[in-house]
């Protein structure tokens, strides 16, 4: 049995009759392609029934049981923190639990369903995130398994992602470089209905800018649950990213509090709207180093109009 609370790299076999190993606050398990983690009752789990903080697995080898970083912390305001990576090679015999605010990697070649890429089991929990590594050209629906609070791609290898999906209000991350055609719904309350981010790293991947060119055919909008949320923007770019609307982008700012008005779509490289922008009291596009509308852009009754708000190049 190891008791672990910092890092370990396992190229070799750990085998118990309870649990092959307890992880800890801030543990780092790295299960090399050969390394074998087997146990009785679970591979990998605290010691005792309490929730694991800030802790990772990464396994490129065999996990033989299941593996859980225990229950959800009522007391965290931003969940657990945990990160399960399922590495290519990888195989988790066995199921996977986690917890709020935990993170599932995973290929998304092999993931279908409820079913991930390198897990044999199922994967269990409640306001975990999911994201998926894309290496190629693929085409995908949306996943619609409800453990999951949030759903996101990372792309490698200028990789082209097409996306659709039915109507959801689970919000959407991507990351990395090469392309997105997005064809969905997504309706959120709390935060952004798309964002692009940085790619998760498993040990030994290093970090890349993201060049991310999107656009969107769907629908997405943003109406704020409470007065007390500084949302952004319905769309939230990062500086080396390229979006065009090509369906409709619905913000609503009548419920924030005025000094940070949301905003249609929030930073970018550049931004072109060929689609429809409907504000009620939100800013059209903020923050984008080029704008070029050659839609429709239009505020509510009784608001005024801010198309675009500190673009550097904005072309109507």
């Amino acid at each position: 049995v190891v008791q672990l609370s910092s890092g370990l790299t396992n190229a070799g076999t750990i085998t118990a009759t309870g649990t092959g190993v307890f992880i800890g606050y801030y543990g780092q398990l790295t299960n090399q392609a050969g390394g074998v983690i087997s146990g009785g009752t679970r591979a990998i789990g605290p010691n005792g029934n309490f929730a694991v903080f800030n802790a990772s697995i990464a396994n490129a080898g065999t996990i033989n049981g299941d593996v859980t970083f225990g229950p959800s912390s009522s007391g965290s305001t931003y969940g657990n923190n945990n990160i399960y990576y399922a590495l290519p090679g990888g195989v988790l015999n066995g199921n996977l639990t986690l917890s709020n605010g935990d993170l599932l990697v995973a290929e998304a070649s092999g993931s279908s369903g409820n079913r991930f890429a390198g897990i044999t089991g199922t994967v269990s929990g409640a306001m975990a995130g999911l994201r998926l590594r894309v290496r190629s050209d693929t085409t995908a629906t949306l996943p619609t398994a409800t453990q999951f609070a949030t759903v996101g791609y990372d792309l490698f290898d200028k990789a082209a992602l097409t996306l659709t999906g039915t109507a959801a209000s689970r919000p959407l991350t991507v990351a990395g470089q090469g392309t997105v055609d997005l064809t969905a719904d997504i309706a959120t309350t709390t935060g952004a209905a798309l964002t692009t981010t940085s790619r998760t790293l498993a040990p030994g991947e290093t970090y890349a800018a993201n060049a991310l060119t999107i656009i969107s055919r769907g629908t997405l909008s943003l109406v704020p649950a409470n007065t007390n949320l500084y949302l952004g923007g319905v769309v939230l770019l990062g500086d080396g990213d390229t979006f065009t609307n090509a369906g409709t982008i619905a913000a609503t700012g009548r419920t924030t509090n005025g000094y940070n008005p949301i905003a249609a779509i929030a930073n970018g490289k550049s931004v072109t709207n060929d689609g429809t922008i409907t504000l009620d009291g939100a800013v059209g596009v903020q923050r984008a180093q080029s704008v070029t509308n050659s839609g429709r852009i239009v505020q509510a009754a009784g608001c005024p109009l801010y198309p675009s708000d500190a673009a550097e190049d904005l072309t109507r």
